[in-house]
């Protein structure tokens, strides 16, 4: 059994596909320093570069919200330079990114309206009047990492002299305690503190998790407190302690023993606190694309392909059956993405396909069709699943014929299989004609693997189909069908084509399939109507269409059967080929085929 079980049997019925338009046998038509740089739309930065960085010199840019590169020209950037961006008002918030050493002299000076400032763990040095005259800044959260703020005027202070109520938020035996006590400002300790919650986190939590990924936080094991709700944040760094913590990941990168350091944000249920967490990190053991330890899927984004089945269920393709996990259910606008061998692309949404889905050992897994053309049994379909967020998915290739294939080999496994055998064999035989028809990836035809016998289709003449030749009236004194043709492309559907008759206008008369209207289309010298989405194994129903002009109507019975009858009928020419021939005589055996496995 592939790994790729085959979980359902062969979905039903049958259509015939193709590419193409006949009628009545005619083709219709068918890095040196300084240096400017350039740091996306928030304004370009100028810069000092080194050996380990880049020094950001100036700042040209009118950005409320500014998040600072942590790389620019390819280099990290390691500091924040004198005056950079001294007098820019307009800076409300400015995140400073993670590598940021030093905050130079007066780098914000005058920044009035800045109130939100992030420094990063890591930063070492704050230079004298970095954020002077920053009115609006009455709180900052200064990292343990800061072994260096300078004494004159550096935080908290204006014009005016201190800011009223400036507050410093750290850890108790910092730098940042110094300069608070030194100031005569608030400092809170974010380690400790205890006075809107109580937050304990135990020092090792044995739990192995799995490379890649993320950590849960559950209230009930890893983090106990007196109110659920907390927003925490984590960062993975190397080794088991303080003094391992000199490389900080995003995630874990391989297999061993990290530090995760779990913040808690302040709410209204708890202050501002940090604890480490010694965690142990195994590589994933995936069977069938779910980890057997953390049960995460191979992807990363929460989807696996758990099977294929062959769509016979009027039209030619291959259903992908998606185990999803609850994440990707909710993103409303996740989809699965198809690329044709064309370069073409069909988005099925996650939402649509939730409501075709199958149910097997307990689990639920979702449809996602994809139809083909008769010559495109050959053709590699790749579907990959995307996110909202932009995360893809592992890409799956697969083809019709691979299906069809496997089927074919197995027929001994399943009575469904040995039942749609026929069936199968009469679809990759009209594919392959199709295939010599339009000249599509000759390569390897769909029938490759077939005997010559089975490939003929030379028992099938106009006399075969006879029976199903046209022999209802076509003509009224107010509008006459003119001929026909089969659109075989994802879908089949055949089209009638009408002219008026008399004095009647198109205007004046009304197209009816059962209780469908039709609406006509000019093509030509004449109007086109199209009954759609026929199954092969209707392919011989002749379906009435009735036209009405006032109280007169004239019905008129057609089949596309009938079509293929006035193709073989008709000597071979330029535009009615021996192989246009051949493809509507293995479609009859299709048709056939399609008959029988419904009888």
């Amino acid at each position: 059994m592939n790994v790729r079980k085959r979980i359902l049997s062969v979905i039903a019925a049958a259509a015939m596909l193709g590419s193409a338009c006949f009628s009545a046998g005619v083709p219709l038509d068918t890095f040196t320093a300084p240096v400017a740089i350039s740091a996306s739309a928030e304004g370009e930065f100028t810069c000092d570069v080194t050996e380990t960085g880049v020094t950001i010199t100036s700042y040209s840019g009118s950005a409320t919200s500014l998040e600072i590169p942590d790389t620019l020209d390819g280099k990290p950037v390691v500091a924040i330079g004198s005056r950079v961006f001294r007098d820019h008002t307009e800076l409300e918030s400015v995140v400073i990114p993670k590598g940021v050493t030093s905050i130079g002299l007066q780098a914000f000076y005058g920044c009035s309206n800045l109130s939100s400032v992030t420094l990063p763990e890591g930063l070492r040095t704050i230079v004298r009047k970095a954020f002077y005259n920053c009115t609006s800044l009455i709180e900052i959260t200064i990292p343990k990492s800061v072994d260096d703020i300078n004494d004159d005027q550096s935080l908290g202070y204006s014009d005016n002299g201190a800011i009223p109520g400036f507050t410093i938020y750290g850890k108790a035996g910092t730098a940042a305690e110094t300069y608070a006590n030194t100031n005569g400002f608030t400092f809170i300790d974010t380690g400790n503190s205890r006075e809107k919650g109580t937050l304990s986190i135990r020092d090792t939590y044995p739990t192995v998790y799995c490379l890649g990924n993320e950590i849960p936080l559950p209230d009930d094991t890893q983090i106990e407190t007196t109110n659920v709700g907390a927003e925490r944040t984590c960062t993975w760094y190397r080794g088991r302690s303080t003094d391992g913590m000199s490389e900080q990941i995003e995630s874990p990168d391989a297999a061993g023993d990290y530090t995760l350091l779990v913040q808690v944000a302040e709410t209204d249920a708890y202050t501002a606190a940090e604890a480490l967490v010694d965690v142990h990190v195994q590589e994933h053991q995936f069977v069938e694309g779910i980890c057997q330890v953390c049960g995460g899927y191979e992807d990363g984004i929460g989807a696996r392909l758990a099977g294929n089945s062959l769509s016979l269920n009027g039209n030619i393709g291959v259903n992908f059956y998606m185990e999803l996990d609850d994440g990707v259910l909710a993103d409303s606008g996740a989809y699965l993405l198809f690329t044709y061998a064309n370069g073409t692309t069909k988005k099925v949404l996650v939402q649509e396909a939730r409501v075709d889905t199958q149910t097997a050992a307990g689990k639920t897994y979702y449809v996602f069709p994809c139809e083909v053309a008769a010559k495109e049994m050959t053709d590699t379909i790749l579907a990959q699943m995307h996110l909202s967020d932009g995360r893809t998915g592992k890409r799956y290739a697969y083809t019709v014929k691979q299906y069809a294939d496997y089927l074919l080999e197995h027929t001994e496994e399943q009575p469904a299989y040995e039942k749609a055998a026929p069936l199968v064999r009469a679809m990759l035989n009209y594919g392959a004609y199709a295939q010599l028809n339009f000249q599509h990836s000759l390569i390897t035809l769909a029938n490759a693997n077939f005997s010559e016998s089975e490939k003929s289709v030379e028992q099938v003449t106009a006399q075969t189909l006879e029976a199903y030749r046209n022999q209802t009236v076509q003509q009224s004194d107010f509008v006459k069908l003119e001929g026909a043709s089969l659109s075989l492309d994802s879908q089949t559907t055949l089209r009638l084509y009408f002219s008026c008759q008399g004095d009647a206008a198109i205007e004046d008369l009304r197209f009816f399939w059962g209780e469908q209207a039709l609406t006509p289309q000019k093509s030509g010298n004449f109007y086109c109507v199209e009954l759609s989405d026929i199954a092969a194994k209707n392919l011989g129903t002749a379906y009435t269409v009735r036209v009405t002009c006032g109280e007169a109507s004239l019905d008129v019975q057609y089949s596309a059967m009938a079509y293929g009858y006035h193709v073989l009928q008709r000597d071979v020419s330029a535009t009615r080929t021996q192989a246009l021939k051949d493809t509507i005589a293995a479609m009859y055996l299709y048709y056939q085929a399609a008959k029988d496995y419904f009888a």
